[in-house]
């Protein structure tokens, strides 16, 4: 079980970079159906694949869909075909959680698989809705909630680790803190999809040219996330310094290290004409972020200082 859920965490942060990658292309109706792609189990490679009027065969909302694009709709499909692999993952948990009879493992591994069965359909409603933006902030919420239950799991299963004691008292509010500092980070999440569903929205009014300009026509949505990210980054100094006293410099120097490349590849985003390969990037880093974050949660709540468990 130990490697299934580090193979459940791995591949859930592949499926959200590829995520990323899906709408940095332009590639979210690439498979313009679901969970077949144009009718197919294995999509088409070439447009005489498919019927002449296959624009009205699979339009979305009344809507003709654009040109076949093999590009596109083989991103789409690898994001679909990971989806999967990561569905049977958690199945294969779900069934090594029931053999363990660890009740804890039962409940949170069944959490995870209804999870992501609602994650898969919501991934359907959102191909026909033609990517509802609302829709595309929910799948993305609870594809962070899935990678945190996984970690959880993880976690439960690996707790027989060699425990680092502390030299000292961890002060209760560095644990509030931390709190506060994930808060901060899935919230600078959902801020970051509202900005990119807008860079996507100005992509297509100029086809996906002048990228240099695209920046300057988004709304105060923009500047609200490049704020809070000076906030994340002193609340998550803080807790740096303790935790460094507290002798967790590793995690300490992983947690600067990702806020310090998220920052600079959002300000490489915002002045140097939004890259394309830069966005799924700067997308994953902040779901590694959330993910660093929880993990030294965990650890700091389960630390063993003279004998006392600290709650």
């Amino acid at each position: 079980m130990k490697f299934l859920s580090k193979l459940s965490v791995l591949f859930t942060l592949l499926v959200m970079l590829a995520g990323g990658i899906v709408r940095t292309t332009g590639s979210g109706m690439g498979c313009p159906d679901w969970p077949k792609c144009f009718g197919q189990y294995i999509p088409p490679t070439n447009v005489s694949q498919l019927p002449p009027d296959y624009k009205t065969i699979y339009a979305v909302q009344g809507k003709e869909i654009a040109d076949f694009s093999v590009f596109k709709t083989y991103v789409e499909y690898i994001n679909r075909l990971l989806g999967a692999i990561l569905g049977i993952i958690v199945l294969a948990l779900c069934i090594a959680a029931i053999r363990s009879k660890k009740l804890i493992l039962i409940l949170l591994s069944t959490l995870v698989l209804v999870l992501t069965l609602f994650e898969a359909w919501l991934g359907k409603i959102v191909v026909d809705t033609d990517l509802n933006v609302y829709k595309i902030t929910l799948h993305m919420l609870f594809a962070i909630l899935i990678l945190l239950t996984l970690l959880l799991i993880h976690w439960k299963v690996n707790k027989n680790t060699p425990i680092i004691y502390f030299n000292h008292a961890i002060k209760k509010n560095t644990l509030f803190f931390l709190i506060i500092a994930m808060s901060f980070t899935i919230l600078q999440i959902l801020l970051g999809t509202e900005v990119r569903e807008q860079i996507d929205e100005i992509a297509k009014i100029y086809h996906f040219e002048n990228r240099n300009i695209w920046v300057g026509n988004v709304n105060y949505f923009q500047k609200i996330h490049a704020s809070i990210a000076w906030v994340v980054l002193l609340i998550n100094l803080y807790i740096v310094k303790e935790y460094t006293i507290n002798k967790l410099k590793l995690e300490s120097i992983f947690l600067v290290t990702i806020i310090a490349l998220q920052m600079l590849f959002g300000m490489y985003l915002a002045y140097f004409g939004i890259p394309a390969w830069a966005q799924p990037v700067h997308m994953i880093l902040s779901n590694i972020l959330i993910c660093t974050q929880f993990y030294i949660f965990l650890r700091i709540k389960t630390k063993e200082i003279d004998n006392t468990v600290i709650e």
